[in-house]
């Protein structure tokens, strides 16, 4: 099985030369999915706090609220993972066919979401790679990421962390469950919707720096084409 994967990252990687794409048009999907996202969300956790505090008609109306927006949370969710999973394997791409050669393969770009533990610091690096290749071509690897990308990744992992904790108590059907879940779920929230909008305006800079580089015709000289894990 891993040596299946190892070629197709291979695959990849040669395909990867192929001429790069415009992307702001699939950037702009998941901008709106994101967005739509986000205030699902948030609208999430307000139908909660009314179920914790509100009169018994309130709580009726707040819980058919909440069980129509977790469905739409799904499907947000499943929709929006697709779209920013298929940007990045292009944006990666695109700068392989740049002569970028940045660490990762445009699959592995999409593939270290899904392994356990590496997941952890992986796409971090992945999306540091993206950035600095993008926005600085000729001396990427001397970019260092700014403190911003470090924040989106520390709030993902933070809000993702709080709110798994948070669902697991929402799981226990009693109203001091409800209270303490909402309780952890609230700063949880917060710090996933801070990193969601950091990521948007990050990768639509990303996004439009490559059409740039798309526009220009650039290519990096052969002579620098060297994976960042071989320096």
């Amino acid at each position: 099985m891993i040596r299946f994967i190892g070629e197709l990252g291979k695959i990849s990687m040669t395909k990867a030369t192929r001429a790069p794409r415009n992307l702001i048009g699939l950037w702009s999907a998941v901008e709106v999915v994101g967005w739509f996202y986000i205030a699902v969300t948030i609208a999430t956790v307000f139908a909660l706090l009314i179920m914790a505090f509100a009169n018994e008609t309130a709580v009726t109306i707040a819980a058919m609220a909440a069980a129509i927006l977790s469905e739409l949370f799904a499907f947000l969710y499943l929709l929006g993972a697709i779209l920013t999973l298929t940007w990045y394997y292009w944006s990666t791409r695109n700068l392989h066919a740049m002569n970028l050669k940045v660490g990762s393969s445009p699959l592995w770009a999409v593939l270290w979401f899904f392994i356990p533990f590496l997941s952890l610091w992986k796409p971090y690096g992945v999306t540091a790679d993206l950035w600095a290749a993008s926005t600085q071509p000729d001396t990427w690897r001397k970019t260092r990421e700014p403190i911003f990308l470090r924040w989106w990744w520390g709030l993902f992992l933070a809000g993702s962390i709080l709110s798994n904790i948070a669902n697991a108590i929402l799981q226990v059907a009693s109203p001091g469950s409800l209270f303490s879940g909402l309780v952890i779920l609230i700063p949880g929230t917060a710090c996933l919707a801070a990193s969601g909008v950091i990521f948007l305006r990050m990768g639509r800079i990303i996004s439009l720096r490559q059409r740039d580089l798309v526009r220009s015709n650039y290519r990096r000289a052969p002579a620098e084409n060297t994976p960042s894990w071989a320096d």
